[in-house]
């Protein structure tokens, strides 16, 4: 049977599903599951026959995947707010989404009864449509039928499932399955008429927060959240694998989805690589469970920090959401977290996070580039004695730059002035010689940071202030530091209008070198006790200088034949070397010698530091008529 016809047998059995339902199969099982170390009841859909392939794999419907409540509360605490609604599409480039919402007494591709989808929940449902709608581009609108269900079960919070289609025009792999929406997105047409993308249903008997504001209740769970989650299934965030009694099975038909070709071991071996994983096998079945595997599309790598993005593969495989989920410990709390395979009460998440969107762009999707946004911590006060803080930048992709700013607090200093993706920057304080406290502000990432210092300690008694003054501005701008002799304490620079407490002496002062500077001669300085001392330095810039060396051949001219350098009335011998030359170019012109032909002018770059090396050749005259030059 060809795929084509295969697959069209399994649409019309979903076909009759939806229109005809049966009055025998079973819609799903409950199953008791420790989730986060609490024990549950969760309900798990079974695959009809009539959503089955051929040979019993199930690729009509796909095994639905499921969410689950998360019971650990030290996951609650976190808002990951919906993507900016501004991002760099391609021209023309959108994707919308049309929700058939069941009405009650139908039932869902899976066979579950439906009751009345409630209005309130459907305004949240088209909100995700619409988060999801900004990110991805499609020609042909996402088809999804919504239901609203019991599934008597304390944990089960929803499921998704989504047909599948493979070597259709258009697709990026040959013998591999896709989505009915990312196949449909890829050919640019609605391949199989009439049916839905996917099937979705949300458990009606859960406390649900109907807001999109993101502040989410600390007793509810925030259904958008939820919703985004389910439709990220659909656009074939999920794999085909399958767990029975040890034994792994990856795909279907002997053939992999979109997903699947993507997932590695710890050791960067692919699952689809038989001759390390024979397909079925309990060589398979071990890494499904091996808490090992990871994602490692290059595009989810770049958002990850360069590491494969790891998945979801607990000890014991738990139906529904090992293996088509981010991994919970890794991503849980962070901007990547919607797409593991439980979310707490009081939680919302309405971005799907740059990993994913770095998945769903490695398996085929057109993602718009990240809006860059950025969390930046704050700074505690400084005390009066200076000292170093770090401030941490959060970035939304690892592509975003962001830059970094003292602005102009000559007692404030950065590390570094910017970045790219998540980094820190250290923020450090002078030590604040005044009577009186100090604040200002500071820019990082584009964020406002209020920088603030306690007042400094009068100086003691038998010590005394310096101040320093250091010339021109250019050489203070690089702030050199200076040592005081007797005693050998070496110090920071010290702003204008600030001071230092020293004991009072008479001291030697050395200044410190700066690259491209002659350094002052050392001076004296007299601190007398509750008294200002000033001390100065004029630093004088170093100018930049190399050598000029000339060679004149053949060695027989030595004595006749000369060189200019720069047009200039000196006539250099050769084997001359000139000194103290000007970085930049030079010209080099040789002297005329009777009967030899004279070396053109050369010009040559002096390099500062560096000797430059010139030769000129005298040749022989050319005679008039001649065939033959003598050399």
């Amino acid at each position: 049977m060809s795929r084509l016809t295969h697959f069209r047998r399994c649409a019309l059995f979903l076909a009759l599903t939806l229109l005809f339902p049966l009055a025998v199969f079973a819609a799903g099982r409950i199953e008791t599951v420790v989730v986060n170390g609490v024990t549950a009841d969760v309900f798990i859909p079974e695959v009809p026959p009539s959503l089955r392939s051929a040979d019993g794999d199930g690729i009509g419907g796909g095994q639905p995947v499921i969410v689950l409540e998360d019971p650990n509360p030290g996951t609650r605490a976190l808002h990951v707010p919906a993507p900016e609604t501004t991002h760099a599409f391609p021209r023309g480039a959108a994707a919308s989404f049309s929700i058939n919402y069941i009405a009650a007494g139908g039932q869902d591709a899976y066979g579950q009864t439906c009751q009345t989808f409630p209005e309130e929940a459907k305004a949240v449902f088209n909100a995700a449509g619409a988060i999801w709608s900004g990110l991805l581009n499609s020609a042909v609108p996402i088809v999804i039928n919504a239901c609203w269900a019991d599934l008597g079960s304390t944990l089960t919070l929803g499921y998704s499932g989504s047909q599948s289609t493979r070597d259709f025009t258009g697709a990026p792999r040959s013998n591999t399955w896709y989505s009915f929406a990312l196949a449909n997105a890829l050919s640019g047409t609605r391949l199989y008429a009439g049916y839905a993308d996917m099937n979705i249903t949300y458990n009606a008997n859960y406390t649900w927060y109907y807001g999109t504001d993101g502040n989410t209740p600390s007793d509810k769970i925030d259904l958008l959240s939820v919703v985004l989650h389910e439709i990220g299934h659909g656009l074939n965030f999920a794999g085909m694998a399958s767990y029975s009694n040890g034994t792994g099975t990856l795909g279907s038909s002997g053939y992999p989805n979109a997903y699947d070709v993507y997932v590695s071991d710890a050791s960067a071996r692919k699952l689809t690589n038989t001759s390390v994983y024979p397909n079925p096998s309990t060589t398979l079945g071990s890494a499904f469970t091996s808490g090992g595997l990871y994602f490692d599309g290059s595009n989810a790598t770049a958002a990850n920090g360069g590491s494969a993005a790891k998945i979801y593969a607990p000890p014991t495989w738990m139906q529904g959401s090992s293996y088509s989920h981010l991994d919970y410990a890794t991503y849980v709390g962070t901007a990547n977290a919607l797409m593991v395979y439980a979310i707490a009460k009081g939680v919302s998440r309405h971005d799907p996070g740059p990993v994913t969107k770095g998945m769903l762009k490695d398996m085929g999707w057109v993602v718009a580039a990240p809006a860059c946004s950025y969390v930046v911590s704050s700074l505690d006060t400084f005390t009066g004695a200076g000292g170093s803080q770090t401030v941490t930048v959060t970035a939304s992709a690892s592509s975003c730059a962001w830059t970094a700013s003292a602005g102009g607090l000559s007692w404030v200093h950065l590390s570094a002035s910017g970045g790219t993706g998540s980094g820190t920057v250290t923020v450090s304080a002078d030590q604040n010689t005044t009577n009186a406290s100090r604040s200002g502000q500071i820019t990082i990432a584009g964020q406002t940071l209020g920088v603030s210092q306690e007042a400094g300690s009068p100086c003691p008694a038998g010590t005394g202030r310096l101040q320093m003054n250091i010339t021109p501005d250019a050489a203070a701008a690089a702030r050199p530091g200076f040592c005081l002799s007797p005693g050998g304490n070496c110090y920071g620079y010290i702003d204008p209008g600030d001071t230092l407490c020293v004991t009072a002496n008479t001291y030697t002062v050395t200044f410190n070198p700066i690259s491209g500077w002659t350094t002052p001669a050392n001076t004296t300085v007299v601190v007398p006790s509750g008294q200002t001392a000033l001390i100065s330095g004029h630093y004088v810039a170093v100018t930049a200088t190399g050598s000029l060396h000339v060679v004149i051949e053949p060695a027989s001219l030595a004595s006749t034949a000369t060189w200019r350098l720069d047009g200039g009335a000196t006539a250099y011998a050769t084997g001359a070397t000139v000194s103290g030359l000007s970085v930049g170019a030079h010209t080099v012109a040789f002297s005329p010698v009777a009967g030899w032909r004279t070396p053109a002018q050369q010009t040559v770059t002096v390099v500062s530091g560096e000797v430059a090396q010139v030769t000129g050749r005298y040749g022989p005259p050319a005679f008039p008529g001649s065939l033959l030059l003598l050399q």
